[in-house]
């Protein structure tokens, strides 16, 4: 990939060099954002999940509460673990609204990373075996809380501390779907990917203007997107699909990284749906993007000149989903007109300011029927 200088105004963001050495400090900040259960506390890294106000049940509410503490409290003990070479893995208190099956499963964790401080091999090697099925378990636990509404931010955190616990704590063999572990050349291949794909997202059409079709309306052949825009988003779609990722990604990157690339490919496009596909597929991964982001400056990456296009292309996703939105509501409600009927319109509202009064009258009575 060729890098890009640093620049001024207007710039695209530099690009991080093919060769950058860093030590442990990277593999050592590990704690993710913790989920708070009335909000994000003072000072925490990013807000976490809140209790839906209206659960279901008594019972949903319990089953929340209890993947809560299993998910804060892994944490605890995946920053005892890798922070702290297993030291404080005793003291790491579990909360009360653990159920029981979450609580064994904590312990069993614990059990296995008490084992890899103690001095003997056979310690060692019972624990990197018990690891890949207690990591079946956890990413069970992840999808779980998920489904629960548990926020993404803490659960991405936990898929890599279940990959980072096993190969570099525990020495252990990867199970059959463990996350594969991050490393300073992924996270590099990946900052670069989101900074040339939203370049090139942004020096592309800026948003059109009210009156200007930005998105064919369905059933309409009688309103077309001009040609004009067609041939900058072409210019724009053909420069997010030559987009080429480096080879170090991991798999769980290169999803969100080929998903971003669609989510961008379909803002600028023009059949019906496109903007909306567009701004749903954002949405979606808006999370994951902000995590490899935050943890690629955790590997000692400088983000900061990405940030601001990060947030800058979110709302111009919206405001494009927004305006073809507004534009298909009003365009909708109009009836279809012919070339014919274009052209008599023309002719009689030509005769006088009354003729072109009764063509604008006849043509919104035309519209209401078409709209009930």
């Amino acid at each position: 990939m060729q890098l890009l200088a640093a620049g001024g105004h207007g710039s695209p963001p530099p690009l991080v060099p093919p060769r950058w050495q860093i030590g442990n400090r990277a593999t050592a900040a590990l704690l993710g954002a913790s989920i708070q259960r009335d909000g994000a506390a003072p000072g925490s890294l990013t807000q976490g999940a809140k209790p839906r106000a209206k659960a279901a049940s008594k019972n949903a509410q319990t089953d929340y509460a209890s993947y809560v503490d299993l998910v804060n409290n892994f944490q605890e003990l995946a920053a005892a673990a890798l922070n702290q070479q297993g030291v404080g893995l005793g003291s790491v208190k579990f909360g009360p609204d653990l159920n029981a099956g979450h609580r064994r499963l904590l312990n069993e964790v614990r059990s296995v990373l008490v084992a890899r401080t103690r001095g003997d091999r056979a310690s060692h090697r019972s624990a990197a075996a018990a690891w890949p099925a207690l990591a079946t378990k956890l990413l069970k636990i992840v999808d779980e809380a998920r489904a629960q509404g548990l926020s993404r931010a803490p659960l991405l955190a936990v898929t890599d501390d279940i990959a980072l616990i096993g190969r570099i704590y525990l020495k252990a063999k990867a199970g059959t779907n463990e996350p594969e572990v991050e490393s300073f050349d992924a996270y590099k291949d990946a900052y670069n990917a989101i900074a040339h794909l939203l370049w090139a997202y942004e020096t592309g059409l800026g948003e059109a203007g009210d009156g200007i079709v930005r998105e064919e309306i369905p059933k309409r052949r009688d309103i077309a997107v001009p040609e004009s825009i067609k041939k900058e988003n072409a210019k724009t779609r053909n420069a997010l699909s030559n987009e080429v990722f480096g080879t170090h990604l991991t798999a769980r990157h290169r999803k969100v990284l080929d998903r971003l690339k669609a989510a961008l490919i379909a803002a600028r496009s023009e059949p019906a749906g496109s903007a909306w596909r567009g701004v749903a597929t954002w949405r979606a991964i808006h999370a994951d993007l902000e995590h490899m982001l935050d943890r690629a400056a955790t590997f000692g990456i400088d983000t900061s000149s990405v940030l601001p296009l990060f947030a800058g292309v979110g709302q111009k996703l919206e405001a494009h989903w927004a305006a073809v939105h507004r534009d298909q509501l009003t365009m909708g409600l109009t009836a279809e007109r012919t070339d014919e009927e274009e052209r008599t319109e023309k002719i009689v509202s030509s005769m006088g300011p009354s003729f072109a009064a009764g063509v604008k009258e006849t043509r919104a009575i035309k519209n209401f029927k078409h709209a009930l």
